[in-house]
């Protein structure tokens, strides 16, 4: 199992997909809003930011403090484009391993079960992974170009966990998050051999549950149930990002359950319809 593993999980990482969706997410991470200007009204993203304001002036502010900054990434745009960038480096290796008609051969050689679970925590550990670089490479990015300089007073208020606890947490819900992102990509990949419909379809799905969600929200808030927040949270795409800055409450467990039973779901799914195809999916 382990050396089956290993030989689909480094096909994948020295495959240049895997570098694209690692760049691409650092570059995303840019476009993080962080700064709102109370005089005019606007809000400024990491790369508006460093076009707008001089050093002196994010110095002055907690909101361009680096740690402050990768603490909000995964949002806005790199969000939205999460289903695609996770997925991005297993899906192609994946298509390109099934157009080359090495599957059968595969499972052949590994056994069924085997190939199974090969396949899918491959497809989770890349996601998760590549995802978690593209922040890393952010947060060197954010070090070297934001001033470091508040004082331990206002750094103990804004992130009460610590400078090290925040950016380990940080760094481990882009891995989770990533690696939820990349589950209905994997579910797609056993009965659709067109990469970008394997891709496409997450990103849309995801776009629609988040507007259903946001909907149901609004509605409830507007006729003051505003306990709809915390029902509907473990169901939004994004839940599991939030799992390493949330307190160990019923929330927790719900966001902690949802994206278990969605990852053991996409798994026995996946199982199925390989196992109902009489060439295994190739």
């Amino acid at each position: 199992m382990l050396k089956t593993l290993k030989c689909d999980f480094g096909r994948i990482i020295v495959n240049r997909a895997f570098l694209a969706a690692i760049t691409v997410t650092a570059v995303l991470c840019f476009s993080t809003q962080i700064y709102f200007d109370a005089s005019n009204g606007r809000e400024y993203s990491v790369f508006e930011a460093l076009c707008s304001f001089d050093r002196g002036f994010m110095a002055e502010k907690y909101q361009f403090y680096p740690p402050v900054i990768i603490k909000q990434t995964l949002l806005g745009y790199s969000s939205i484009a999460m289903p695609i960038t996770a997925s991005f480096p297993f899906v192609f290796s994946f298509v390109t391993e099934r157009n080359s008609t090495n599957m059968r051969l595969s499972v052949l050689r590994s056994g069924r079960r085997k190939y199974y679970l090969s396949k899918f925590f491959s497809a989770l550990i890349s996601g998760g992974l590549c995802t978690m670089l593209g922040v890393m490479i952010f947060g060197v990015f954010a070090f070297a170009l934001f001033p470091s300089t508040q004082s331990p007073e206002t750094i103990s208020g804004i992130l009460p966990d610590g400078v090290f606890m925040t950016l380990m947490g940080k760094a481990l819900s882009a891995f989770v998050y990533g690696m939820t992102s990349v589950l209905t990509a994997f579910f797609l990949c056993s009965f659709c051999a067109n990469p970008y419909i394997i891709l496409c379809v997450p990103f849309l799905l995801k776009f629609i549950l988040e507007t259903l969600l946001s909907h149901i929200q609004t509605n409830a808030a507007a006729a003051g149930d505003y306990g709809v927040y915390d029902r509907t949270r473990p169901f939004f795409p994004n839940s599991a990002s939030l799992l390493f800055s949330m307190e160990v409450n019923k929330t927790f467990f719900e966001v902690l359950v949802v994206n278990l039973l969605f990852a053991a779901a996409v798994f026995a799914g996946f199982v199925l319809i390989m196992e109902k195809r009489a060439d295994r999916g190739s």
